[in-house]
């Protein structure tokens, strides 16, 4: 008798064994599902940078800082010297996930970078440019990029 009621009990077993192995590889699947529900969930609005819609208004370059309410004009010589030239832009856009770049550019050479990232950004925003040498005589591009895309170019001249 004691071989007839084994039996049952290994039958019982291998029963439970089954559905434990089951339950434990269909566990996971149902809690985190198969991996493709990771393919069809979008973007959180946070990372979605709209940086294709940013504007830039008006950009100026002087040799005095621009004060509000001041007609902005932009100068076209400079004297050269240890005097900074002022650049001062206005941009419109949601710029929360961008760089702003302004790069004097003189013969192929870079005298100047300033970089900011765009939530510090304000409009008008003004950079005070002076490279460490001075502004030499030259003719220089000014150039302003948004992350890397040039949106705009101006001309300026250093003279003695």
């Amino acid at each position: 008798m004691s071989n007839i009621a084994a039996v049952p009990q290994d039958s019982n077993m291998l029963r439970i064994r089954k559905w434990m192995a089951v339950i434990c590889i269909s566990l996971p699947l149902m809690i985190g599902g198969c991996g493709e529900d990771d393919q069809l969930m979008s973007l959180p609005d946070e990372t979605f940078c709209p940086d294709a819609s940013i504007d830039v208004d008006l950009l100026v370059i002087n040799k005095t800082p621009y004060e509000t309410g001041q007609i902005p004009l932009s100068d076209q010589a400079f004297p050269s010297g240890q005097k900074p030239i002022y650049c001062t832009f206005w941009l419109t856009g949601d710029l929360c996930c961008t760089k702003v770049t302004v790069e004097c550019v003189n013969q192929g050479t870079t005298v100047y970078r300033w970089v900011e990232d765009g939530n510090n950004i304000r409009t008008p925003q003004a950079v005070v440019m002076m490279p460490t040498n001075g502004w030499l005589p030259g003719t220089f591009e000014l150039i302003l990029f948004i992350d890397l895309r040039r949106v705009v170019e101006s001309t300026f001249t250093v003279i003695d």
